[in-house]
């Protein structure tokens, strides 16, 4: 009975180390994506503001009011995007999955029959061997149950994605990867600017 509850709590919190692995990589994705597309967008709409100084027409007879609000959507979605704080999610999805997957490891090297001389002496002394040859379980699982509580939990596609040899090709999966990509397609902004004043000036 022991050894069925180690292996399923060694699966068990190898599983979601393997998992919370791909949720930091998605908040920390998703925090790099979003930068770069604010930090271009501000770049763009600056010039943009700039070249209107010069030529009033250069965009058009409403390119001044589309860029005076392009402007303010930038400015609104930079504080949304400090506001879902990506790059402090990814630190602490990272500290718990490190967290998880040493105590995966302590829970594999109990699982493993015999050569007690290989456990550390902290591991031997706290989970010995009753008259009935079983091991006190409840502080491991009490540790992964509270490693749990620690961070956000990572999503269905994440526990998909770390499935090894899982088709990616999943409403769950997909979806994910398009929120996490698709505001790259707002970099198309700054790069529309940039052809326009290279017309403009030559």
């Amino acid at each position: 009975m022991t050894t069925s509850w180690l292996s399923d709590l060694e699966n068990r919190s190898y599983r979601t180390y393997k998992a919370r692995v791909h949720a930091e990589n998605r908040l920390r994705t998703r925090g790099h994506v979003w930068n770069s597309v604010l930090i271009s967008t501000t770049t763009g709409t600056t010039i943009a503001g700039i070249s209107l100084l010069a030529d009033p027409k250069i965009f058009g007879n409403a390119g001044a009011a589309i860029f005076a609000s392009a402007s303010v959507a930038t400015l609104v979605a930079s504080l949304v995007i400090t506001g879902r704080n990506y790059e402090g999610r990814a630190r602490d999805m990272f500290d718990n999955y490190r967290k998880i997957q040493r105590l995966s490891a302590t829970v594999e090297l109990l699982n493993k029959p015999g050569d007690s001389d290989t456990e550390p002496e902290s591991v031997t002394r706290s989970h010995t061997r009753d008259n009935k040859g079983n091991i006190e379980l409840s502080s491991l699982f009490e540790k992964y149950q509270n490693l749990l509580d620690e961070s956000e939990n990572h999503t269905v596609a994440d526990s998909l994605l770390s499935q090894s040899g899982h088709k990616c090709a999943n409403i769950n999966t997909v979806s994910q990867g398009v929120v996490t990509y698709a505001p790259l397609a707002i970099l198309m902004l700054p790069i529309l600017i940039l052809t326009k004043l290279t017309f403009w000036a030559f």
